[in-house]
């Protein structure tokens, strides 16, 4: 029976420490550039208040995963991929600023969380959502539905109210 071994490495050891800081910053990969993040899992619900009322809780994205599991190739797939992105930055603040679920962020921590990575970016998702709905928003309110995978515990964060500046 003949076994074959596959050579340690191809580039003798001489030459690796010379190749090496080309090629791996730019052809290293690892399952983790191919897999999405594992620990956590959820849903963005929104409420925008604005100069003609308010749209009612929604999903901003649940048309786009529907679209996606039926168009896989399509940019739905980015959205889906937006919404869980987004979901990650929120649970790495809610671990930073030790955050509870189903509570609102009292003061001085609601103050810190504004000032936070994912405040910011869910600002600015809520925002494109208004524009895209043809709204002017004014003030909304956000739900991060979050399931921590590795753990099954669940539970939503309740986001400290967005405020824009109104034209009038």
């Amino acid at each position: 029976m003949f076994i074959y071994a596959a050579p340690a490495s191809i580039v003798p050891g001489g030459g690796k420490k010379i190749v090496s800081p080309y090629v791996y910053p730019l052809f290293d990969q690892t399952w983790s550039m191919f897999a999405p993040c594992p620990t956590v899992d959820g849903k963005i619900k929104v409420n925008i208040q604005h100069k003609n009322g308010e749209t009612g809780w929604f999903y901003p994205l649940e048309s786009d995963l529907s679209w996606h599991r039926t168009l896989r190739m399509s940019h739905h797939g980015e959205m889906a991929l937006l919404e869980l992105n987004l979901i990650y930055w929120v649970m790495l603040d809610k671990v930073d600023f030790n955050l509870q679920y189903d509570e609102a962020l009292l003061y001085p921590i609601s103050d810190y969380f504004k000032d936070g990575y994912s405040y910011i970016l869910l600002k600015r998702f809520v925002y494109g959502i208004a524009v895209n709905l043809d709204l002017e928003p004014i003030t909304a309110e956000v739900i991060c539905e979050i399931e921590e995978v590795d753990t099954g515990v669940s539970g939503d964060l309740i986001i400290p109210e967005f405020k824009w500046l109104s034209n009038e």
